[in-house]
């Protein structure tokens, strides 16, 4: 999301599925420990912009080489198969609970 170019605090509610007031409490959050930064956007000063810093990159460099491993790990138990079928159930469900009906 924010590792392609900046959101606003509104596109990114509306991305992870949280209140506006939500997604601020932890945008806040995660300002707070420098791995974003927010600011205006220069043609809508109400409109705050956040951005990934140095250290947000590096988190998420660190968390995809992580979920790399986990990925091997759990092939290695169960089979590149049966991972790729968790890994699609996991996306219609996701999709299902996200659907307007629910």
């Amino acid at each position: 999301m924010l590792a392609e170019e900046p959101k606003s605090t509104a596109e990114l509610a509306h991305l992870i599925g949280l209140s506006k007031q939500a997604t601020s409490l932890c945008i806040r959050d995660l300002a707070d420990r420098q791995l974003v930064r927010v600011r205006s956007r220069s043609t809508h000063v109400r409109v705050q912009l956040v951005y990934l810093t140095a250290d947000g990159w590096a988190f998420l460099t660190h968390w995809a080489e992580g979920m790399t491993v986990l990925d091997h790990k759990y092939a290695s138990l169960v089979g590149d198969e049966a991972l790729q079928r968790l890994k699609d159930t996991l996306v219609l469900v996701t999709k299902a609970l996200d659907s307007p009906q629910n």
